[in-house]
C-alpha cells in the first residue's frame, strides 16, 4: 500500500515552508532536513534515506498492509504508520540508519509522532517511546500523562512522578514525586 497522493502532497507543502525541499515538478518526491533526504520508492512500500553525514544510501520495507508517512526533523526522520497491525515504531538517524523498536502488543492505532531536530517521540497504548538522534537509541516508559516534547528533551509530568528523556543519553529517567519515595 503507497502513501496517498493529497497526504505525501500536503506534507511537502507542509515541510517546504518549514526549509524541506521537493524536486521541480515532474521529478521525484523527496522530504530533505539537516542531515537527511528521505524519499519514497515508486510502486513499492519502501523508502530511501540519504545520509549527508555518511554519504549512503540506505532502504526499509514496511509491510504491504502498513501505510508509512515520513515526518521530517533536522537530525531525524520518524514514520506515521496507520494499518491493522502495527508491530513496531520507524526511524531514520542523521547516520542514514533504520531504527526500529518493537512494540510490546501490536496496535491496530494509528502511531503518530513529534518530531523535534534531535527526536522522535510516539505515544502508544500507554507507553511513551523516545527515539535521540544525537545518540541513536530508543527507550520507553509506561506514562499516565501526555508527553512534553522539546529540541533535546521530552518530559512526562503525572500527580505522582515526573520523567524525563535527553538526546544526549537515550534513556528515561523517572522520580516519584512523593514525600515518602526513596
Amino acid at each position: 500500500m503507497n502513501i496517498q497522493t493529497s497526504t505525501f502532497g500536503a506534507l511537502l507543502t507542509f515541510f517546504l515552508s518549514i526549509g524541506g525541499s521537493a524536486q521541480e515538478a515532474g521529478g521525484p518526491h523527496y522530504l530533505q532536513g539537516e542531515h537527511l533526504i528521505v524519499t519514497q520508492v515508486k510502486d513499492a512500500n519502501e523508502f530511501l534515506a540519504y545520509s549527508k553525514v555518511s554519504g549512503k544510501w540506505a532502504r526499509h520495507t514496511f509491510p504491504d498492509d502498513v501505510v508509512a508517512t515520513p515526518v521530517m526533523g533536522d537530525r531525524v526522520c520518524a514514520f506515521q504508520l496507520e494499518g491493522e497491525k502495527i508491530t513496531e515504531l520507524v526511524v531514520v538517524d542523521r547516520q542514514g540508519e533504520w531504527r526500529t523498536v518493537k512494540l510490546l502488543m501490536s496496535t491496530g492505532s494509528t502511531c503518530v509522532p513529534v518530531v523535534s531536530s534531535a527526536l522522535a517521540v510516539f505515544q502508544v497504548d500507554g507507553r511513551v517511546y523516545a527515539f535521540s538522534a544525537d545518540v541513536g537509541k530508543w527507550d520507553a516508559i509506561d506514562a499516565a500523562a501526555p508527553a512534553a516534547v522539546g529540541d533535546d528533551l521530552v518530559t512526562i509530568v503525572s500527580p505522582d512522578r515526573i520523567a524525563a528523556f535527553s538526546s544526549a543519553t537515550g534513556r528515561w529517567a523517572a522520580t516519584s514525586l512523593r514525600r515518602d519515595a526513596k
